[in-house]
């Protein structure tokens, strides 16, 4: 909570409290411990007050939300909850009670707050469980261990006892005479350390009882586990990981009906799926067979699991399937020949074969933009941003758009360098706001590249560095990048000539969209540019350059008079005058780049 009541923050009133309340409370006050439930803590101080019954500590708090310890799951009832913490003696301004007390108002019949984490109530067991190892290290009853699907200590990996190994019986809350003593005959459970638990995949498991375990702390999770997942909270993430798990071992075991206990072989694997998201869990659809793989899409419809995360999983699968298609050896439907579907599988194992070009993609890159236009997510960044999807994959490769990641490494493209944890967007929008006079970006961007190869990431990171001197002008619909004017053009000049030029687009086919981007221009202009072009058919990366080479655009030549401090007489006027040859369409007119150029005095870019 980031509030607290009056009296929590410094709980100045501890001990007048604790004199009003006199023969109400018991007298032996506690501390909490890390990690440590108020239902485990009442067993305990139960004990220490020389109690042998739990419900003690029941009556005195006059609850009715909960008539029995081991009833007590939910904090929702706060005055109850501020009840039995001075019954106990706890101090209100305890750090481990704050922890414990997080997010209070969750609570129903299905759902209850465990330290911060919304955890449904059915995931909690009924009998007591203690890990003997643990117990000689530190005598307190931990909360994660009532937490059914976790079946062994997190510290020791010693498997966790649920019943007395001397008279058989389960392990309650009825009745204490110590955490570590059964209620029953009253043997010492720390004689009796059971087995350690074998793993195949430590981290994987670590990973998922982080998620629910109350002395892992939100920064404390967030810094050892930085990456993406399909689940928004840890609670989320602890629940795909049950259901995931649930899944994997009723196909492989054959199992039918409800699912009692999860085997922690599952829980690895299914926690590693989450952890590598989103190539785990392709991993693991992989590694099944047909009909296993298709069960895990019943999670889509999983209402267990939130709308949220359904619609993050049904995304993937999507995503997946379109994939498969493309890279389907049966060639037809994806329009692939042997020779790419081995190229892919190549690049997928890390190896690039001799005879194909180098690429950042491994596989044919025109393969790769395809599909990541069909990603409705990928086509949405697009536009927002004003670029084309070439665009949005090349910052995602240089460590920007990472929130992007799901859907882009699933088609196998992974980014060349950390996560910049950047919001593009946010830095830019505090780019100064336009008075007047400098050229759109993606217009001087266009007429300096002429081959479409420079990198845009290369782009960004002058202007973040201020090496390219920016101004935001007025909101538009076209994309935030059409919205920004350069001030310094030989700046800009300066990066794109350097940039580096290894993406191997060449061979990409280009969309109306994609050059509508390119040039800063509307969809009907670059339709009409294309026209007159003469490239009505496939339009690609290499073929658009090559038109280039002999035609260049007005707003080209304009762009080209303010990089060389050039103005006056209007370029149209003056290349109409002169004869130069032109086709001329509706809102766009192209010239002869050669002859233009040399009537107006204006030097060739390399």
């Amino acid at each position: 909570m980031s509030e607290w009541p009056e009296g929590w923050a410094v709980d100045s009133d501890y001990y007048n409290r604790r004199i009003r309340k006199l023969g109400s409370v018991l007298a032996v006050p506690i501390e909490l411990n890390p990690g440590e439930h108020l239902r485990d803590a009442t067993l305990r101080g139960i004990s220490i007050n020389g109690h042998a019954y739990t419900k003690v500590a029941v009556e005195l708090t006059k609850a009715r939300s909960f008539r029995s310890l081991s009833a007590l799951t939910s904090i929702a009832a706060s005055q109850e909850i501020d009840s039995l913490v001075d019954v106990l003696g706890i101090r209100r301004d305890s750090e481990d009670l704050k922890r414990m007390l997080s997010q209070p108002q969750t609570g129903s019949r299905i759902y209850v707050s465990f330290f911060g984490q919304t955890i449904r109530r059915s995931y909690f067991t009924r009998r007591r469980r203690v890990s003997p190892l643990a117990l000689r290290i530190n005598e307190y009853q931990r909360a994660i261990w009532a937490v059914r699907w976790i079946s062994f200590d997190t510290e020791t990996m010693e498997a966790l006892l649920d019943h007395c190994p001397v008279c058989t019986r389960p392990l309650g809350w009825a009745i204490s005479f110590g955490v570590s003593r059964c209620e029953h005959c009253k043997a010492d459970l720390r004689d009796f350390p059971q087995s350690k638990v074998n793993t195949q995949d430590e981290e994987a498991l670590k990973f998922f009882t982080d998620t629910v375990n109350p002395v892992v702390s939100e920064p404390e999770f967030a810094q050892k586990w930085p990456t993406i997942y399909p689940a928004s909270t840890r609670g989320e993430i602890f629940e795909f990981i049950v259901r995931l798990a649930m899944e994997c071992q009723r196909f492989q075991k054959g199992q039918r009906g409800a699912i009692t206990s999860v085997e922690n072989e599952h829980l690895e694997s299914a926690g590693r799926a989450v952890l590598n998201w989103p190539a785990g869990f392709t991993d693991l659809m992989d590694g099944l067979q047909n009909d296993q793989s298709d069960a895990l899409r019943n999670l889509c419809k999983d209402a267990q699991l939130t709308r949220a995360t359904r619609l993050r999983l049904q995304d993937f699968l999507r995503v997946r399937d379109r994939r498969s298609a493309i890279f389907s050896p049966s060639g037809h439907r994806s329009g692939l020949n042997t020779d790419d579907l081995q190229r892919f599988h190549a690049s997928e194992l890390g190896a690039t074969p001799i005879s194909e070009p180098r690429s950042e993609f491994g596989c044919r890159p025109e393969v790769v933009i395809q599909l990541a236009r069909t990603i409705k997510s990928i086509r949405q960044r697009a536009q927002t941003l004003g670029l084309s999807v070439t665009d949005v994959i090349d910052l995602h490769l240089d460590g920007f758009l990472d929130d992007l990641a799901p859907d882009l490494q699933s088609l196998g493209i992974v980014p060349r360098c950390p996560s910049r944890k950047v919001d593009l967007a946010r830095l830019l929008a505090g780019i100064k706001a336009r008075s007047h006079g400098g050229t759109r970006l993606s217009t001087a961007r266009f007429t300096f590249d002429q081959t479409l190869s420079a990198r845009f990431s290369d782009i960004v990171k002058a202007i973040l560095a201020e090496e390219i001197v920016v101004s935001l002008g007025p909101a538009s619909t076209r994309g935030f990048m059409y919205d920004i004017f350069v001030e310094n053009l030989e700046s800009l000049c300066a990066v794109v000539g350097r940039s580096a030029r290894n993406l191997g687009l060449e061979s990409v086919s280009l969309t109306v969209l994609d050059v509508a981007m390119f040039m800063g221009k509307s969809r009907g202009v670059a339709t009409m540019g294309i026209k007159s072009l003469h490239m009505s058919n496939r339009l690609t990366v290499s073929s658009f350059s090559e038109a280039r080479n002999s035609s260049v655009f007005s707003f080209e030549l304009e762009c080209l008079q303010r990089l060389h401090g050039q103005s006056g007489e209007r370029v149209h006027d003056k290349l109409v005058s002169a004869g130069v040859p032109h086709i001329k369409g509706q809102g766009i007119t192209v010239w002869s780049r050669n002859e233009a150029l040399d009537c107006l005095a204006l030097k060739k870019l390399n």
